[in-house]
């Protein structure tokens, strides 16, 4: 069972326990960065927790704005249109730690942090779900129907894909995991 919670100072802990040893990245973002975000209002990020407190995983969301070739919106099934940008909410990081992989908890997680974001766009107005996928996740996202924009420009390191919200099947996201800030999951793992 895993329950979701904002990240918090009583998180530290375990944060410093997290490991991500093939994306030092997302694990130097958690221990570093992501605390200060929350306390800035720039950034959310959300941890998930066992029934032991092991911290599993966790996202961050910031809001954003994305720029999409016309080319790119027919592939979407998306009608070409004037605007030049588009409300989007960015997954900055996300990660499962070393320890936890491949069991579901991955999947589960994106799962939620897209549940999160079309939320989101219930209130304010969102059109796509974005991430800069770091090299060796472009096979996950692209599996969870994300699509490439391409390269980042100022880092080629980065593929930029999208996720365009209207394909999250609205009944199974209105359930009742939506509810409340602290919330438990059973990922059958």
């Amino acid at each position: 069972m895993l329950r979701a919670e904002k990240l918090d100072s009583k998180h530290y802990d375990r944060v410093i326990q997290f490991q991500c040893s093939d994306q030092e990245e997302v694990e130097s973002f958690l221990k570093k960065e992501s605390f200060k975000l929350e306390l800035l209002n720039i950034a959310k990020t959300t941890v998930f927790l066992d029934d032991d407190d092991n911290l599993i995983g966790y996202f961050t969301l910031f809001n954003d704005s994305t720029t999409v070739s016309n080319t790119k919106l027919k592939k979407m099934d998306f009608k070409p249109n004037n605007f030049s940008l588009y409300p989007s909410v960015r997954i900055h990081f996300f990660g499962v730690d070393s320890n936890y992989r491949k069991k579901g908890y991955g999947s589960f997680i994106l799962f939620e942090a897209l549940n999160r974001i079309l939320e989101i766009s219930k209130m304010t107005g969102c059109v796509f779900a974005t991430v800069e996928a770091l090299p060796g996740s472009n096979s996950f996202y692209s599996k969870h129907l994300f699509v490439s924009l391409g390269r980042k420009k100022d880092d080629p390191r980065l593929e930029i894909f999208v996720f365009k919200i209207k394909e999250l099947d609205i009944e199974v996201m209105d359930s009742d995991l939506l509810e409340g800030e602290d919330k438990e999951f059973d990922t059958g793992a």
